[in-house]
């Protein structure tokens, strides 16, 4: 995955330019993360890096619960 920058913008202003910021997001690549109550706890990702982290997270759980052994996952990984 590439390198991206992370942008912080707060949920006051977000609101105004959501349908920018998501267009930015889907052409760029780089999250943006959605500040509320000086929390940091939500994140906009492109689609295709969201669901590359659900298919993530559901190998590591199978290799926790016995499953493909870790060495497998450098070939999930590639793709």
């Amino acid at each position: 995955m590439n390198e991206s920058r992370e942008r912080v913008l707060q949920i006051s202003h977000l609101r105004d330019i959501l349908g920018f910021a998501c267009q930015q997001v889907a052409l760029t690549g780089d999250p943006i993360i959605v500040q509320r109550y000086n929390r940091k706890d939500v994140v906009i990702v492109p689609l295709a890096d969201w669901r590359f982290y659900q298919e993530l997270e559901a190998e590591l759980r199978d290799v926790g619960s016995g499953g493909e052994p870790p060495e497998a996952l450098p070939e999930f990984l590639a793709g």
